[in-house]
């Protein structure tokens, strides 16, 4: 990574593991405003792992983690020290509610057409072609949509990335 060979001490923290399991968020009814707030267990990252973090710069933390293609559960542990930059990746994260947390904000766009192929290609849940399809066009892209109104994170973004 460029800032580690520039010397800076740099955490990458992907939230996917942070996930509820999929009864919790993926709920038809209000199915955009339900996975929207539910994805993840927004309370217990930004608690014990994203806040401390960013105050104190190092953490040692053993909690559980969650397969994105199953509800299995699996020991995650952070062991991480003397950070100079944090990087915390995943969706939803330019929630209003949130934006404080952050001394910079970066908006990767992503068509739902090429979000949608590359979900196919990647297929990390495991699933017909079918039903990957469903779960976007059921779930995920009503909730991006539901996240754009309420929140509109490109605009609030300090720097906004074509990743088409």
């Amino acid at each position: 990574m460029a800032l580690t060979e520039q010397g800076f001490h740099t955490a990458l923290i992907h939230i996917d593991p942070w996930q509820n399991p999929l009864p919790v968020h993926l709920v038809k009814e209000n199915a955009a405003q339900n996975v929207y707030e539910h994805i993840v267990r927004w309370d217990d990252l930004f608690g014990q792992l994203i806040l401390p973090l960013k105050k104190i710069r190092h953490i040692y933390l053993e909690t559980k983690g969650i397969r994105t293609d199953a509800d299995i559960y699996y020991p995650l542990t952070y062991d991480l020290r003397n950070i100079d930059i944090l990087l915390v990746e995943g969706i939803f994260l330019l929630k209003q509610e949130f934006l404080s947390c952050y001394d910079f904000r970066i908006w990767i766009e992503c068509s739902f057409k090429t979000g949608l192929q590359r979900a196919i290609s990647r297929n990390a849940e495991n699933l017909d072609p079918g039903a990957l399809l469903h779960g976007y066009e059921t779930f995920y892209f009503p909730a991006q949509h539901y996240h754009f109104e309420k929140d509109d994170p490109q605009g609030t973004a300090d720097l906004v990335i074509d990743n088409n």
